[in-house]
């Protein structure tokens, strides 16, 4: 129906990358997309007729391996997660002109890749690392932060109350969905795996590096 190009410089990324990772956010009123090089990271927000809204350049990215994330929607806000080498942040930009309502830093020098989580006011930030932070959406607060362990390139998602992640050596953790952090279970998948899951017919679908395989949705830590 339409098509805009977007000028700007392309810098290196590792094997596993491309200079178009990240995925689009959308709302009724449009969509919203992320791209980075040193000189900045850049967020765009177009209707989806493909005119655009706003434009915010949130400073200087440094990834040794290339910007890979996405950012999430909030009811009115727009999550965008900045785990880099550099200055690392989360920031809640409105979705109605860009304006930053909130941000909350990051540790530095950790480049991450996941997207985060929104489940109502919480919001869930799974880094690389296996640490896990949940934040309220609207206003940035701490609500709590947990290590899980692994390392981490997939994103979180949300099943029956539970949060679901799988680590890159191929262990899915559950946690709990709640005010206060609780590993609910772990399973191991035989094989490394670096796709997020997906849900079908009650059950969570698995791609490892070699094969797909599923868990019944209600039983997390009984592989089918």
């Amino acid at each position: 129906m339409w098509n805009r190009e977007i000028l700007g410089p392309i810098d290196g990324h590792h094997a596993q990358n491309r200079s178009a990772s990240g995925s689009v956010a959308v709302d009724d009123a449009g969509f919203y997309w992320m791209w980075a090089a040193r000189d900045g990271l850049q967020v765009e927000a177009w209707t989806l007729d493909g005119r655009p809204k706003w434009h915010v350049d949130l400073g200087p990215d440094v990834a040794e391996y290339g910007f890979g994330t996405s950012a999430t929607i909030c009811g009115d806000v727009l999550i965008v997660p900045n785990d880099q080498e550099g200055e690392s942040f989360v920031v809640a930009l409105q979705t109605a002109g860009g304006r930053e309502r909130w941000r909350l830093p990051r540790e530095s020098g950790k480049s991450g890749y996941s997207t985060p989580l929104c489940v109502g006011r919480r919001l869930y930030l799974w880094g690389d690392r296996g640490v896990v932070t949940c934040v309220d959406s609207q206003t940035g607060e701490v609500w709590w932060r947990g290590r899980v362990g692994g390392t981490f390139s997939v994103s979180p998602i949300a099943v029956g109350g539970t949060v679901r992640n799988v680590s890159a050596d191929g262990e899915a953790v559950t946690i709990a969905e709640s005010d206060s952090f609780e590993v609910l279970g772990r399973t191991p998948l035989g094989e490394q795996c670096r796709a997020t899951p997906a849900i079908a017919c009650g059950r969570m679908v698995f791609r490892t590096t070699g094969r797909l395989l599923a868990l019944d949705a209600d039983e997390a830590n009984h592989p089918k």
